[in-house]
């Protein structure tokens, strides 16, 4: 078979819609806590890493500024963070925790981990570290090939 383009569009094609479905899958688990997928990343985020910056949220994420900023607005509303200007810079806000969102993350844990048990089900140990390898390889090619454009911008 030749390396062409055709025979890997589907795989990719798959890629999306497994996040898809994942993503619909959390967002349903988590609805009743007006939590969103992304929103729980960030309070795992935040529970581990409180006081991050919004671009620094957005960095670690992969979205735009503008995408976290939204979140982090939901999260206020919900009271589940608190911005707070940064002690140093006042240009920048920092996010923290509040007790309600530190509430929710074992929850989120615990749905993360149903899912993940769900998605391998019946998948040998040895095959879920040959995907995770797999996946690893594919991380990185996408890291370099966006550390090549960064380079060339």
């Amino acid at each position: 078979m030749n390396n062409t383009k055709d025979e890997y569009y589907p795989i990719g094609k798959k890629f999306f819609h497994l996040w898809r479905v994942m993503k619909k899958s959390v967002d349903h688990r988590l609805a009743d806590r007006n939590l969103h997928h992304g929103q729980a990343r960030i309070l795992m985020m935040l529970f581990h890493h409180d006081g991050l910056s919004h671009s620094e949220i957005a960095k670690r994420m992969f979205i735009s500024p503008a995408a976290a900023t939204k979140a982090i607005q939901r999260l206020e509303r919900n009271g589940f963070a608190i911005r707070r200007p940064d002690e140093e810079d006042e240009r920048v806000s920092r996010v923290f925790l509040l007790p309600k969102g530190k509430d929710q993350v074992s929850d989120i844990i615990t749905t993360f981990d149903e899912i993940t048990d769900q998605t391998f089900d019946g998948f040998t140990r040895e095959e879920k570290e040959l995907l995770n390898s797999f996946i690893d390889r594919i991380f990185q090619n996408l890291r370099e090939t966006e550390k090549r454009k960064e380079k060339q911008s």
